[in-house]
């Protein structure tokens, strides 16, 4: 899917907009994201993120109370 475009990087960032994507399992992105990310791992791609993008990501599970969720999602090794 995604071989040429990952040729050559050793990291890529991805917007917390997809991660959102990929861990609510949305039925349209879901499947792309997770092919996406498989073939990042095979090639050993890294996919640093920021602290904006944990604090956007965990922000949802937080605001409903969610704690552990938000915790599990803090020590990903993303």
């Amino acid at each position: 899917m995604t071989t040429n475009l990952l040729a050559g990087h050793r990291a890529i960032l991805i917007d917390s907009c997809v991660w959102i994507y990929y861990l609510k399992d949305h039925p349209k992105y879901a499947n792309a994201i997770e092919a996406l990310l498989t073939e990042c791992q095979d090639w050993g791609v890294r996919l640093p993120g920021s602290e904006l993008t944990l604090l956007e990501i965990a922000g949802g599970p937080l605001r409903r109370g969610q704690d552990r969720i938000a915790a599990e999602y803090r020590i990903c090794e993303w």
